[in-house]
């Protein structure tokens, strides 16, 4: 088999709502010696679990069981396969594929769950007393971060 691009590439908006079996890319590939024209594809690396499904008989990859990903971008192979009676040939092909999530799924999380924070009673207004971080796993604006102080000491 000989696919009609030599990598593919797609990309998605993925959010809690998105169902599962969304298309995301379409893969194509002919068997050029005509005996054996029915090819079969399949994800052969690239995923942990059942992230992305293919079709085995059109080569449409949609998203899996896990709609929502921590990972915001999955280098797949995909292997055609042809029916030969003796013996089965196959081609494969890389196929990149971009998640992004407009939604907010994730919480922010500190980097620490107490911070204990000892003043100097000279110290001048302005002086740096402790610096907080924190970490969105969210992408994009929906990873964006903000501190604000809720009340005085």
């Amino acid at each position: 088999p000989v696919f009609s691009r030599t990598r593919y590439e797609g990309g998605v908006d993925l959010s809690t709502t998105t169902p599962v079996g969304t298309a995301l890319v379409q893969v194509s590939a002919t068997d050029p010696d005509g005996r054996y024209n029915t090819l079969t594809y399949s994800i052969t690396a690239g995923q942990t679990n059942t992230e992305f499904t293919i079709n085995p008989a059109t080569g449409l990859i949609a998203n899996g069981a896990f709609a929502i990903f921590q990972t915001q971008n999955f280098t797949l192979t995909v292997t055609a396969t042809d029916n030969g009676v003796l013996f089965l040939r196959n081609t494969s092909v890389t196929v990149r594929i971009r998640v992004l999530r407009s939604e907010n799924v994730n919480n922010p999380v500190f980097n620490r769950v107490i911070f204990n924070v000892t003043i100097n009673e000279t110290a001048p207004i302005g002086t740096t007393i402790a610096q907080l971080n924190a970490s969105d796993r969210d992408a994009g604006h929906a990873g964006a971060i903000q501190y604000v102080q809720q009340s005085a000491l």
